[in-house]
C-alpha cells in the first residue's frame, strides 16, 4: 500500500525519527560472599516499534511461558540460573515504553583462580543486530535493516563489603560510518561498572566499503562479549595464593578448549575463543599447536585485524620474529594501527636488530593515550638511546614501575631500585579477556 499526501504531485519522502529508537538491557550482579550464589537482576527497556512488538507478544503469552522463556535463555549462559519470582513487566503508554524485569539466583557465576575471580559477559541485545556480510567483495550496498537504532548494555557488579579496589576507569571506541560502538569499564571501591553503547549512523553501506565495515563490526564483536576479572588483592583479609603461573595457565587452557568446542557446536565463529587459546599455548611453550589456532583462526575470520594481532603476538611469544613483524605490518597497513600493534612491532625490529625501525615504531605507540601504554612505549626508546622524558604520576599498581625505568635511564635511579618497585607490584586488572 502506498500513501500520498492530498495535494502532492509526487511521492514525497519520510523522514527518519529526529531520535532512533533505544533498546537498553542492564545486568545487576549483588554478590554478598564470593563463594556464594549471586543475585541477578535483568532489566530491558524497549521504546517504539520495539515496544510495540513487546506489548503485542506478552498480551499472547502466559507467566509460565515468559518464565520459561527467559529461563531457557538465561540458562544458556549460566546453566545453574534459577527465576526467582514472576516476569515483571511495566507498560508507560503515553511514552510507549515498555519494561521487563526478571531476577535470578546463579550459583558460582564466578571462577575462581589462584590470584582473581572471573565472570562472563554478553551483550546480547547486541549480538543480531548488524551481521558481518557473507561475501567481503560486494557490487550493489548492504542494508543495515535497524537503522535508525541505538542500543546500550550494563552489567554491574556490586561485591562484598572487604573489597577495596583502586578507582580507575578505561573507554575503547569502534567508529565506522554505519555505527559507533563505545566500551566503557568503571571501577569503583566496591564494585565495577562494565557500559557498552552501539548506535546506528547510516540505512547502508556502500559496495566499496564492505571489507573495511566487516573489520570495524568484528573489531566490535571482540569488546561486545569477554570476560570481567576482580583480584583477591583487592579483597581485605583474604589470603591469597603465591601464584603458579603454569597452574594458571593449565586451568586456563581447559576452560578454552570448551569455549571453543562450544562455539563450534553452536555454529558461531571460534576466532576469538583460538586466539585467547593461542596465547595461552604459547605461554606454556606450545608452540606449533599456538601457531596453529592463530592461523586457523585468521583464516576463519581472515578480515578480522584483531585476529591477525593476535597471531602475530603469537609468533611473537614463540620466537618467530620474522613472521610476527609481517604480520604486525599487515595490520598497520590496514589502517588498524593501535599502540599495541606499534609496540608489538617495534619489539620485533628491536629482536631482528634493527634499532632504527624500532624507535620509530615504539614513537608511534608512544601516541597512546592510555598511561601505562605510553609510559611502556617511552621506556623502550629510552633503552635505545632517547633522550628519555619526565617520569609521569603513576599511581600504584602494575605501571609504577614505569616512571622508575625512565629514571634508571635517566642516571636518577639504579636497577635494584627499579626491580623493588616491580617485585612490590601486584598482578595487573585486565578489564576483559
Amino acid at each position: 500500500m502506498l500513501v500520498v499526501h492530498p495535494g502532492s504531485a509526487g511521492l514525497d519522502g519520510i523522514a527518519y525519527p529526529p531520535a532512533p529508537e533505544r533498546q537498553r538491557r542492564s545486568e545487576q550482579v549483588t554478590v554478598t560472599a564470593m563463594d556464594a550464589p549471586a543475585s541477578l537482576l535483568v532489566r530491558s527497556e524497549y521504546s517504539g516499534a520495539g515496544a510495540e512488538t513487546l506489548r503485542a507478544n506478552s498480551a499472547m503469552a502466559t507467566q509460565a511461558e515468559m518464565k520459561k522463556s527467559l529461563g531457557d535463555a538465561m540458562a544458556r549462559r549460566y546453566p545453574e540460573a534459577q527465576l526467582v519470582g514472576d516476569v515483571v513487566l511495566r507498560d508507560d503508554r503515553e511514552r510507549n515504553v515498555m519494561v521487563l524485569e526478571s531476577q535470578f539466583t546463579v550459583p558460582r557465576m564466578f571462577s575462581e583462580s589462584a590470584t582473581a575471580w572471573t565472570v562472563d559477559y554478553n551483550a546480547v541485545n547486541m549480538a543480531d543486530l548488524l551481521q558481518v556480510p557473507g561475501a567481503g567483495q560486494r557490487s550493489a550496498p548492504l542494508t543495515v535493516p535497524g537503522y535508525p537504532y541505538a542500543v546500550d548494555y550494563e552489567m554491574t557488579l556490586r561485591l562484598p563489603e572487604s573489597f577495596a579496589m583502586r578507582e580507575d576507569s578505561e573507554s575503547r571506541t569502534v567508529a565506522d560510518p554505519a555505527f559507533n560502538g563505545t566500551r566503557k569499564i568503571t571501577l569503583g571501591k566496591r564494585g565495577l561498572k562494565l557500559e557498552l553503547q552501539l548506535n546506528l549512523l547510516a540505512d547502508r553501506i556502500e559496495a566499496a566499503r564492505t571489507v573495511e565495515f566487516s573489520r570495524k563490526l568484528q573489531a566490535w564483536d571482540m569488546q561486545r562479549a569477554g570476560t570481567l576479572r576482580v583480584f583477591k588483592a583487592d579483597m581485605q583479609g583474604t589470603p591469597v595464593a603465591p601464584p603458579n603461573e603454569e597452574a594458571r595457565q593449565r586451568a586456563a587452557l581447559v576452560k578454552l578448549d570448551q569455549a571453543v568446542q562450544d562455539a563450534e557446536r553452536s555454529g558461531r565463529e571460534p576466532g576469538r575463543a583460538l586466539c585467547e587459546r593461542a596465547r595461552v599455548r604459547a605461554h606454556l611453550g606450545q608452540a606449533q599447536d599456538a601457531i596453529k589456532d592463530a592461523t586457523r583462526a585468521v583464516k576463519l575470520q581472515d578480515q578480522a585485524d584483531g585476529l591477525l594481532a593476535c597471531r602475530a603476538e603469537v609468533y611473537l611469544l614463540t620466537g618467530r620474529v620474522a613472521e610476527a613483524k609481517a604480520d604486525f605490518t599487515r595490520v598497520i597497513a590496514r589502517g588498524q594501527g593501535e599502540p599495541a600493534t606499534w609496540f608489538g612491532r617495534g619489539l620485533a625490529n628491536l629482536y631482528l636488530n634493527q634499532p632504527t625501525q624500532a624507535l620509530a615504531d615504539f614513537r608511534e605507540a608512544g601516541r597512546a593515550t592510555d598511561e601505562g601504554e605510553r609510559l611502556s612505549a617511552t621506556v623502550m626508546q629510552a633503552s635505545l638511546g632517547t633522550a628519555p622524558a619526565a617520569p609521569g604520576s603513576v599511581e600504584d599498581g602494575e605501571n609504577a614501575w614505569l616512571p622508575v625505568a625512565l629514571d634508571m635511564f635517566a642516571g636518577r635511579a639504579t636497577p635494584e631500585h627499579m626491580l623493588s618497585i616491580v617485585a612490590r607490584g601486584r598482578a595487573p586488572a585486565p578489564m576483559h579477556a
